[in-house]
């Protein structure tokens, strides 16, 4: 019996309550978050970094748009606990189908992160690098990140292709995939400009490394990995909503990015092909092949 306690701190009317007590077990079901997963709390819309930054005790920095939800674990003494913070947008967008959807994508991801963050303590013992070099230390946790990230989407393409479907102009009916929603090109070529700005200072190197890395990540590495993630499970003729959205638009990417990108996914592909027993490799490949891609671009 999955029993996860929900912490409601905004005003939900019962019916919406009962809706997502029921998706939530529904999910949890299916996913087996493990009992890592200690709480799924209910928040106002605009207070969710200051709620992760007080359960892990550090700055949250989300991407460019505030996500409805978050799963984030914390190390506690010799075990790890995961919370899951929803924001109260979620609640108003089950009145369509296009909403519930939403809802479902949100509430699965979560999940299946703190799944995968119970797998990494099981397997390792720890869930954040033992490095006291903060650049070394963040570097781990972001190609753990991008490890996750991955898994995540592909994982939630292969359950929605499975489980849903919609009908086509034609009326015939198609499974339902997710595609990445921001436009690639755009989010690539805003990296350029604000990686040049935090990568031009005479502070030291490392220290420069570490103020690039977060903007890679959110700008580069996480949409890149998103959008490989859904697409690895749809199928070839399969007819994709945006078709040109790829990174090949982007001049920085075909220029800079591609020969970096090429082993981070294959790395990806590894770890959830072998399902997660070579996850270990698959981190260190990308660990390795994102800081030489920093050192690529604080020269240009």
């Amino acid at each position: 019996m999955i029993n996860i306690p929900i912490h409601w701190g905004v005003e939900v009317s019962a019916d919406q309550k009962a809706y997502f007590a029921e998706l939530l077990h529904k999910l949890a079901v299916i996913i087996d978050p493990g009992d890592s997963l200690r709480e799924v709390r209910i928040i106002a819309d605009n207070v969710l970094p200051l709620e992760v930054q007080l359960w892990v005790g550090k700055p949250y920095q989300p991407g460019p748009h505030l996500p409805t939800g978050v799963a984030v674990p914390v190390e506690q003494g010799n075990a790890v606990a995961s919370k899951v913070f929803i924001r109260k947008v979620f609640f108003g967008r089950s009145e369509t189908l296009e909403g519930q959807l939403e809802q479902l994508s949100t509430l699965f991801e979560e999940l299946y992160h703190c799944r995968l963050y119970h797998q990494t303590w099981q397997r390792r013992g720890y869930i954040n690098s033992r490095s006291t070099d903060p650049y070394s230390h963040d570097l781990f946790t972001v190609s753990g990140q991008v490890h996750d990230e991955y898994a995540v989407a592909r994982q939630k393409n292969i359950f929605f292709g499975e489980r849903i479907s919609l009908h086509d102009e034609q009326g015939q009916t198609i499974p339902f995939f997710i595609e990445y929603g921001s436009l690639l090109a755009e989010l690539l070529d805003q990296a350029l400009g604000q990686l040049q700005i935090r990568g031009v200072s005479h502070a030291p190197l490392s220290v420069r490394k570490s103020d690039m890395l977060s903007i890679a990540y959110r700008f580069i590495f996480e949409p890149l990995t998103r959008h490989a993630g859904f697409l690895a499970p749809i199928p070839p003729a399969y007819p994709l909503r945006v078709p040109n959205n790829t990174p090949e638009s982007s001049t920085f990417y075909r220029d800079i990015i591609a020969p970096y990108w090429t082993p981070i996914k294959s790395a990806l592909e590894l770890s959830f092909d072998s399902q997660f027993a070579e996850t270990e490799e698959a981190v260190h490949i990308i660990s390795t092949t994102i800081d030489a891609c920093l050192d690529k671009l604080l020269k240009i």
